[in-house]
């Protein structure tokens, strides 16, 4: 290892020590997730504002710091060392690409190396407790977790021909779901379960599409914000002088805002 990794390893098992910081020594697995996530969707920010290299290296050592941090806690508990967590990413990395490090590399097709990758994590997978769906984590947030389900349901063939069927699944759930808001007694736990089953059917249509659709809403969420900066700027004028912004005005402004993104 470097010596900035040896260093910052000698740092953490510091804070960690009897005569290091209390905050750092009372962490565990558990306490740590939120920092976990949270470091990772600054990263993530950092990706999507197209941030100077600095700030990005930065967020990336923040979300390396979090690692450093449960791999300190697992030595301390005797299970395992930062060195054999990157030892066993190292190793899996070659064993995946067999086309980069076996000898016979040049015998592999640029078109076989999907269905390779997925050949050799079902051997690595021989005799663990598996389904289908093990490997999705449950907890990340719902809209990636319904991709992954779509993406894995489709490797056992379970998906539509194509987009367009795809899509029109989503159809037959807008339907549905306008079905329950127009009944005449609305039941709550049906309308969540048909916007559940439309969110869902939109995940496949996005998966079909090659597009994240944590990432999709993400940028939604972006051009929200930046759309609506200038109607809550006018509606705080309005205000101020005792004036209210009508629904029409504001629809009005944010079609104006709309029309300046292109």
């Amino acid at each position: 290892m470097s010596n900035n990794i040896e260093t910052l390893l000698e740092t953490i098992a510091k804070l960690r020590s009897k005569d290091g910081c209390s905050w750092d020594r009372k962490q565990t697995h558990i306490s740590l997730l939120p920092f976990l996530l949270e470091e990772t969707w600054e990263f993530i920010q950092a990706i999507h504002d197209q941030a100077d290299a600095d700030t990005i290296s930065e967020e990336l050592g923040d979300v390396l710091l979090q690692i450093v941090l449960h791999a300190q806690i697992a030595k301390e508990a005797g299970h395992f060392t930062f060195e054999e967590v990157a030892k066993k990413i190292q190793e899996k990395m070659v064993r995946r690409h067999p086309h980069v490090f076996a000898e016979n590399k040049d015998e592999y097709k640029e078109a076989d190396l999907k269905r390779l990758w997925e050949t050799i994590k079902q051997e690595e997978n021989k005799g663990k407790q598996t389904d289908l769906f093990s490997s999705v984590p449950l907890s990340a947030p719902a809209l990636f977790v319904a991709f992954k389900l779509g993406q894995k349901a489709k490797t056992q063939g379970f998906t539509w021909q194509n987009v367009e069927d795809t899509f029109a699944k989503v159809k037959e759930e807008v339907e549905e779901l306008e079905a329950e808001i127009e009944a005449k007694q609305r039941d709550n736990k049906k309308l969540e379960h048909e916007i559940g089953d439309l969110l869902f059917s939109i995940c496949n249509v996005a998966r079909e599409c090659d597009i994240m659709p944590e990432i999709a809403l993400h940028k939604c969420n972006e051009r929200f914000i930046t759309r609506y900066k200038n109607i809550d700027k006018q509606y705080q004028e309005a205000k101020s002088k005792g004036e209210e912004l009508t629904l029409e005005e504001m629809e009005e402004l944010w079609q104006k805002a709309k029309a300046q993104e292109t």
